[in-house]
Formats: C-alpha cells, structure tokens, sequence
C-alpha cells in the first residue's frame, strides 16, 4: 500500500492543528462537518500526525502513521490541510500525503531550530526572555525556543517535499514587532534544513479578530502587518 505523490508539511497553531470533526475541540466546529465526512472517500489522501513531544535536542524519530482518508479517519485530519490536499488531488489526480506537526498555543520561536535562532543576534532576546522565565513561558515546555522544531520537524528530515503550509501567530501578537524577521528566519531555516533552497511555503495571515475579553487589543493588527511584509 505505497503511492507516490505530492507531500505537504502542515504546522503552526490551534488554526493548523484545527481537526475536520473531532468532538474534543468542543465549540470550535467545521461548518457542514457531517456532510464533508461522510463524503470523504479519498483513499489516496494521506495524513502522518506526528505524536507531540517538546525536545532539548534534535530527536531523530517522531511517533505517527500514515493513515489513508476516509469517513472514518478524516475527523482528525487537519482540516486546513485536507481541504488543501483535496484540491490538489481533484486537480492533478495524484496522491496527496499532508504531513500535520501542530501544536496548538505555540510561538514561532519553538518552531526554529537553534542553528536560526543563534544565526542572527536581534534573537538573542528569545533565548534571554526564556532564561529569565518571561511571564508568558511559566510551565510550558512546548513554548521553549526550538523545542518543537527539535521534537517534531527535526525527525522528518530529510523528508522530500512539494511544500510548507503554516498557520500560526496567536501566541507572537504580543511580541508582534519582531515577528517578521523571525518569520522570515524561519522560512529560510527550514529551507535550508530540507535541502530546498526554493521550497514552496504558504501560510495563512491572521483574521482580522478581536477577543471579547480583551476588546481594547490592538495587537492582531500588527502581527498581520508583520505577515504580510514581503518574505523570502
């Protein structure tokens, strides 16, 4: 039961971790998500979920498994993602394998690996602020700088692939002014991880969102500025 196609590696936050209808994510549901499943007959969509597991150093394995797309496994799929891989199968008619590393709540700086981070000292406030126990970081292993590029990409190398797809921000809006020279950091640094210098990658900006407990938060808006600044 081997195909061979189109690979997409799917990361990010809770938008990318988001499952087609898993009824542990309580309110948060797919429109129409009884319908999409039981039409979810896609036996050549694939998706490796890899186990989460925050890491010091790079690990070289990662627990998961393929598993081929139907109604019966396709709740937890990634929802960005399938919709995504879907499209392109419709499209081209070849098998689509989305590989979904997420974790839901993260910053960007657990998603770079050490190697980046150190490459450029306006970083060095990254590592500074974890030492220190910055307010934001009590008790989260997962939000340790390079902690999840460590434990969950860092195993997939040196995986062949046709592209990135990343949702994230959330967890950066506080920090939003040096989002884009991370960002773009990141891009370039798992490029060069993957062994393509051109790899596509696509990510999704963030919505224009206001949390009702916080009304007066105008951060969101700049960490879409800092999106959308032009990237490598």
């Amino acid at each position: 039961d081997v195909v061979v196609g189109e690979v997409w590696l799917c990361s990010g936050q809770s938008n990318m971790e988001f499952p087609v209808n898993d009824s542990h994510h309580g309110q948060f549901l797919l429109q129409n998500a009884a319908a999409e499943v039981a039409a979810a007959s896609w036996p050549l969509l694939r998706q490796f979920e890899v186990g989460r597991k925050p890491a010091a150093a790079p690990a070289e394995e990662a627990a998961g498994s393929w598993v081929p797309c139907s109604p019966a496994t396709v709740g937890k799929f990634s929802a960005v993602g399938y919709f995504f891989a879907r499209d392109l199968h419709r499209r081209l008619g070849v098998p689509v394998g989305i590989i979904d590393s997420t974790w839901g709540g993260t910053p960007i700086e657990a998603w770079m690996g050490a190697r980046t981070l150190g490459a450029d000292p306006a970083f060095a406030v990254v590592a500074e602020r974890w030492r220190k126990g910055s307010p934001v970081y009590p008790h989260r292993p997962s939000w340790e700088p390079s902690a999840l590029f460590n434990g969950m990409i860092n195993p997939l190398l040196p995986c062949a692939l046709r592209g990135a797809l990343w949702y994230q921000g959330e967890s950066n809006t506080d920090r939003a002014a040096e989002y884009h020279r991370l960002f773009a950091a990141m891009i370039g640094g798992w490029r060069e991880n993957f062994g393509q210098a051109e790899l596509p990658f696509y990510w999704v900006q963030l919505a224009a969102y206001v949390d009702p407990q916080h009304p007066a938060d105008r951060s969101w808006p700049y960490l879409r500025e800092a999106q959308a600044q032009e990237q490598p």
